[in-house]
Order: C-alpha cells, then structure tokens, then sequence
C-alpha cells in the first residue's frame, strides 16, 4: 500500500524592540511559517498576528522559481505553463504600476487556455489574478507541464494572493518565476480608489491573518 508521509518544518520570526530591524518598523508582529510535506505535495501556510496597538499594514509575496526541466528526458520547447493572470498591470521602466490595467493580449491569454511557452519572449511581468478552469472546477494558480511526456507540476495558491509577478529572466537559462502577491507592487505608496488600488490588508491588534499554497506532481 501507499505509504503514508507528513514531514513538518516550522519557523517562528518574532518582531520587536530587540530585533534591529524594529527601528525601522516600530510595530511588533509574530510571523510563522510552515511547510509541511506530505502525499498531498508540499504545503506552505503562514500566520502573521499583529502585536501591535496600532493597524499593522500587510502585504505578502513569494519569489517561487520553477526548473522547466522536469528530468532529463525534458526539453523546454515542450514545456507550457497556464497561470491564473486575468489583466495585466502596466509598469513604469522602474517597474512600478502607473495606475493602468491592460486587458490580455494574446501571448497571455495563452496563459489562460491552451499553455504558453515560457520562453517565447522576455517577460518581467504583473498581473491581476482569476481563477482559471480545470477538471470542470476553477483553479487558482499555476500548472506547468511537460506535454511530450504527460507530466504536470501544480502551483495552487489561496484567495488572498490577488496578484501575480511573472519573470523569465529575459529568456536566459532553463528556470521560470511565478511569484503570488497578497498586494501590488509598492502598494503601500498607492491611495485606494476604483482605478488605482494596492489591496494592503488592515491587521487589528491581535488579529491573525493566514495564507497558503500547494505544490505537487501528477
């Protein structure tokens, strides 16, 4: 039979006056971390707990990079990737949003249908998030496969991450970076209206707010 398999990993960041960092940020949190390998694939949840009595200004985003190789029998020109993106954030040459949203043109509506190549140009890219259909249900996240040999990688990630950062190194080496975000870039310097949101989450003292996402292979 299968065997059954739970490897837990947790670390606990503790932030207040004796950590360095404080002076620049004067409002203690707790931020914890976990992952947890099991036969489900490899799960990482995060809790962060405002302690302070102030509203505690919360963003959160992940750098998650992929090998577009799966094995050795692997070539990246049969590699497609279908991510959840929905509109595309125009950036500044600094790479900041300028308050535009683009609709997808058709490169990146590959991403939402048939796969795209990820190297068919270069892309360093922001997006807003939606679900995409998957086995008649609606999945939130990545799946990168190897379509020659029928192999699937699942990046699933929750409802808070409303934004994604996509990057291919312009198209140099065999690695792709589909990165969630809980917020845009440089949300926090962004004011709230209907055009030009940064969607800070607003922590009240002793709240708790939690994230998570899964890995895993079919």
């Amino acid at each position: 039979g299968q065997l059954n398999i739970e490897i837990k990993n947790r670390t606990t960041y503790n932030h207040n006056k004796n950590v360095e960092a404080f002076e620049y940020f004067p409002m203690p949190f707790r931020y914890i971390m976990r992952y947890i390998f099991s036969n489900e694939g490899l799960r990482q949840e995060v809790e962060i707990k405002n302690l302070s009595e102030r509203i505690l200004p919360l963003g959160i985003g992940f750098h998650t990079t992929f090998n577009l190789l799966f094995n050795e029998k692997s070539k990246i020109e049969n590699v497609k990737i279908k991510i959840s993106v929905d509109k595309k954030i125009e950036l500044s040459n600094r790479k900041l949003p300028t308050g535009r949203i683009e609709e997808l043109v058709m490169k990146d509506k590959d991403m939402r249908k048939d796969g795209m190549d990820p190297l068919c140009r270069e892309i360093d890219d922001h997006y807003t998030s939606k679900p995409i259909l998957y086995n008649d249900g609606e999945f939130h996240g990545a799946i990168i496969e190897d379509v020659e040999q029928n192999l699937k990688i699942f990046y699933e990630v929750d409802k808070e991450y409303k934004y994604w950062v996509i990057w291919n190194n312009n198209k140099n080496g065999d690695f792709f970076s589909i990165e969630p975000q809980s917020c845009k870039i440089n949300a926090v310097n962004i004011t709230s209206n209907e055009c030009q949101q940064g969607d800070i989450i607003s922590l009240k003292n002793q709240e708790v707010f939690k994230f998570s996402s899964r890995i895993w292979c079919e």
